[in-house]
């Protein structure tokens, strides 16, 4: 947490990728001598104690009991609807898996959950990310609200500069990157992978959303979204999925980000920072436009080529695509005087002087 506050995300690499290592390696070791599910469970422990280590290590802090009536008031007020909150996105998150497992069956859940975790992948890391960075950013910046507004509309050119050709290029090489590193018995998941694939990008928008009404104090816009996103799902997951199966239970999914809390939550997080409708259309017009391009690109690619083995086709289809997507995004941030270039360039430079400090 004062990792964060402070910024000081060198160290908070630090603090992560220890507990990582340490949870892969005694997971890999124990599979070994074990053979069995206790691997997973002694690599999350060993992964905790080396986060608790690792945490004495790095920074100074040494937590001792003390009670402030003061600070608890204010900590539950906030708190609350993290609490909350957490609940609820552990909802959302979760309860399709069960549902699916509870209606269709252990094989259907099995093709649900590896097309999430593809479709998703690229999603879930901005998302991370994202979260990380700009909550104690905001946080800094929650009464200069010209401030805080220039930098979530960077924030959110260079997640859309990433999230839509990623969400795009998963719905159009899913068929190739299925054949070529799962197998033909994955086939089915193709169009769930895709529909995942616009949660995916829906996510990594709204990612930038939550830090925004955390900062300024607001939890519970995001929490009372939250509410409404559960009780969609809840209402539509049974008909849509008794209707059309595993795309039906997506089709759900999508559809309660990008149809109800995702334009509601953007268009009050605008609100809160008196944006502009117009900077974030244009914020995310121009990677879509140039993602439309690299859909154009790598569909004729696709159709008008032949070529023996998959792998070599997925690795030209997504060779095409990066090259055409940055091309377009080059020619259109000019044509549309677009400032992710100097986003980029601020960013560069700033992990430049960190490291020119360390």
């Amino acid at each position: 947490m004062y990792l964060r506050k402070d910024l000081e995300f060198h160290k908070q690499f630090v603090y992560t990728l220890s507990s990582t290592l340490a949870n892969v390696t005694v997971a890999i070791g124990a599979a070994v001598v074990l053979q069995n599910v206790w691997a997973l469970v002694f690599g999350s422990l060993a992964g905790s104690v080396m986060t608790f280590v690792i945490s004495y290590v790095i920074h100074s802090y040494r937590p001792w009991i003390e009670f402030e009536r003061d600070f608890a008031k204010e900590l539950f007020g906030f708190g609350k609807w993290i609490t909350l909150s957490g609940i609820l996105v552990f909802l959302y998150s979760q309860g399709d898996d069960a549902f699916i497992g509870w209606f269709l069956g252990a094989t259907a859940l099995g093709f649900y959950q590896m097309a999430y975790r593809f479709s998703n992948a690229p999603a879930t890391e901005i998302t991370h990310i994202v979260s990380q960075v700009t909550f104690p950013t905001y946080s800094k910046l929650q009464n200069d609200t010209e401030s805080l507004r220039e930098a979530y509309f960077k924030t959110l050119r260079i997640t859309t500069a990433i999230s839509i050709p990623a969400a795009i290029g998963i719905i159009l090489v899913a068929p190739s990157f299925i054949r070529t590193f799962l197998g033909e018995q994955w086939l089915p998941m193709i169009t769930v992978m895709r529909i995942l694939a616009v949660w995916g990008l829906a996510r990594s928008i709204g990612a930038n959303i939550g830090p925004v009404f955390k900062s300024l104090g607001r939890p519970e816009i995001e929490t009372k979204l939250q509410v409404l996103k559960v009780l969609v799902i809840v209402v539509t997951i049974y008909p849509a999925t008794a209707r059309w199966g595993l795309e039906g239970t997506a089709t759900v999914i999508v559809g309660s980000s990008l149809l109800v809390t995702s334009p509601l939550g953007n268009y009050i997080a605008l609100k809160q920072i008196d944006g502009s409708i117009f900077n974030f259309v244009k914020s995310v017009g121009v990677p879509l436009l140039a993602s439309v391009a690299m859909a154009v690109c790598v569909y004729f690619v696709d159709i008008g080529i032949q070529l023996d083995g998959d792998l070599t086709r997925f690795v030209l289809l997504v060779f095409g695509g990066v090259v055409t997507y940055t091309s377009s995004i080059v020619v259109l941030t000019k044509a549309f005087k677009y400032e992710l270039a100097g986003d980029v360039h601020i960013i560069v430079g700033g992990i430049k002087n960190e490291n020119t400090d360390n």
